[in-house]
């Protein structure tokens, strides 16, 4: 009996990988905005925390100095 349903159109057999299972690191077009507003997010927050250490590094350096003085 369940032969009888593997033959009908669109069904897969557990033979036929290729039709069942999707290609390594496939992606589809939906997926890529989502995919670069993360990049760009972390991209983003990456160099602002290179901005903020070195104005706090510069910051640190400054109140130093002049309280020595």
């Amino acid at each position: 009996m369940a032969r009888r349903h593997e033959a009908k159109p669109g069904a897969t057999s557990q033979t036929d990988p290729l039709r069942s299972l999707p290609k390594a690191r496939a992606t589809s077009r939906s997926d890529m905005p989502r995919s670069l507003r993360v990049y760009c997010w972390v991209d983003f927050l990456f160099y602002l925390r290179a901005f903020w250490s070195f104005h706090y590094a510069r910051f640190y350096f400054l109140n130093l100095c002049f309280n020595t003085l």
